[in-house]
């Protein structure tokens, strides 16, 4: 703006030195012009013209200066509150873009928020699914042995003749149930003691003994006792369960001697 105002003086102050010059030789010509004509005569009146006609360019150059300085003033005050104007709206920028660097910040801090809770509501609908995948999974086997035995002392029983075997985790060729999924189980056997004899047998989970029965063959008339008991066990997919020879010998056949278990 100053510039502006500058260049602006310049050209009026141009103008006016360009109409005086040439109004001054307008004047110088008609002077030689008289005194060539003219003579002594007629020198008062061209000297009377010529100071009317300095007087004429003196006020005129007044005003003009006059109306330059007033212009100059008027730009000054309208360019002065100009930039007050500007430094305002530059000032409520300021402010604004604090404020929206504000917003950004608190929308980062909730959007990570929101992802951490995005995160863990995946984590828990994992949770849940498997939850429901491990429950929708039914698992369960009955099973009997197929023959007595008035001798069997040792080892694992094995319980070859299968009721049900929803799951497929029992396996009639060795006896022993291997868990197809993690849960908590229930384990039941029943061993019939062949006629008067004694029978131990303890449910086992992968080589350690849980529970025991026992089936007290005595004396007299008291044959064929039956040894049952229970568990409720919590094991690991691929543990293993099964029935082993604890003390005493022989068993009696029939669905009296029985393996069973399932997932609750």
């Amino acid at each position: 703006m100053i510039c502006i105002l500058r260049i602006w003086i310049f050209c009026s102050m141009s103008r006016f030195l360009i109409a005086l010059s040439l109004l001054s030789d307008q004047t110088n010509g008609s002077l030689s012009r008289t005194f060539v004509t003219d003579g002594d005569s007629k020198e008062s009146d061209t000297f009377r013209h010529f100071l009317n006609q300095e007087s004429l360019i003196r006020m005129s150059l007044v005003n003009t200066v006059q109306s330059l300085m007033k212009d100059v003033l008027t730009l000054k005050e309208s360019t002065g509150s100009r930039i007050s104007q500007l430094e305002a709206e530059v000032e409520d920028l300021k402010s604004e873009n604090q404020r929206l660097d504000s917003e950004l910040q608190r929308t980062k801090a909730k959007e990570g928020n929101l992802s951490s809770l995005v995160a863990s509501l995946q984590a828990s609908l994992s949770n849940v699914s498997s939850f429901v995948s491990g429950k929708s999974k039914k698992v369960a086997f009955s099973a009997t042995v197929s023959s007595s035995s008035s001798s069997w002392n040792s080892g694992t029983l094995v319980f070859p003749s299968v009721i049900s075997n929803e799951g497929n985790g029992y396996n009639p060729s060795n006896g022993m149930f291997t868990a197809p999924t993690a849960g908590m189980y229930v384990f039941f056997v029943n061993v019939q003691s062949y006629h008067a004899n004694t029978i131990y047998v303890d449910i086992v989970l992968n080589g350690s003994t849980k529970v025991r029965t026992l089936a007290n063959g005595g004396s007299g008339s008291d044959y064929y006792d039956a040894g049952p008991n229970m568990v409720v066990l919590t094991i690991q997919k691929g543990d293993a369960v099964w029935i082993r020879h604890f003390s005493g010998s022989g068993y009696y056949d029939g669905p009296v001697t029985t393996f069973s278990g399932f997932l609750i």
